[in-house]
């Protein structure tokens, strides 16, 4: 199919199957060509796509260093995506690259950064229920980050609270685990079992 698409010159086609080919080779533990097919999908988007059509590469990239434990590269993607999100004067995709920046700072321990990061997210986030819900979840793995888990779990029951009632069990569950993180921080052992 992707040579087909190619023949065509049918670019939004192309870069959708070069984002899927990274997703397999990523499932299939090789990297190097994960990152090719990605980096691929961001070219023709940067060529021919809309701003909105790069998200997915530049945050499948950025997903993929982390979970190389790359974060220094993780973070230059972030970095790159804001400078285009910027560029592009997107503010829906600039409130993205500050979600992906924040945890690019958590995983390098530079909390200060990331708490700028969640201001400016949080900025944008306002007015827009789900992404509001979203930087109280944000602001819980910063507070937690910062030794501070009575602050996070002020957030954490917000999320938390928010999820539960959309029913957004997937979210639920990552709260549910920031929460039982926060208890254990504050010696709270059997609390912290609970939300485990």
């Amino acid at each position: 199919a992707l040579r087909i698409y190619e023949s065509m010159q049918a670019e939004n086609k192309t870069a959708k199957m070069y984002t899927n080919l990274g997703i397999i080779y990523k499932i299939a533990q090789n990297y190097p060509k994960a990152i090719s097919y990605y980096r691929q999908a961001v070219a023709i988007r940067l060529k021919y796509g809309s701003v909105k059509s790069l998200i997915p590469p530049f945050f499948n990239l950025n997903e993929l260093y982390h979970f190389m434990e790359d974060h220094e590269q993780a973070l230059a993607i972030s970095q790159e995506a804001m400078q285009l999100a910027i560029q592009f004067d997107d503010v829906f995709w600039q409130g993205n690259c500050h979600a992906m920046l924040i945890d690019d700072y958590l995983a390098l321990d530079q909390v200060d950064s990331a708490q700028y990061h969640l201001a400016r997210y949080r900025a944008i986030a306002e007015g827009d229920d789900h992404r509001m819900n979203l930087a109280n979840s944000y602001a819980g793995d910063v507070w937690l980050a910062a030794n501070k888990p009575r602050e996070a779990l002020i957030h954490i029951d917000k999320a938390l609270s928010s999820f539960k009632a959309r029913n957004n069990t997937l979210r639920t569950q990552e709260v549910l685990l920031k929460k039982s993180r926060a208890h254990m921080a504050l010696a709270q052992r059997e609390e912290a079992l609970v939300y485990a």
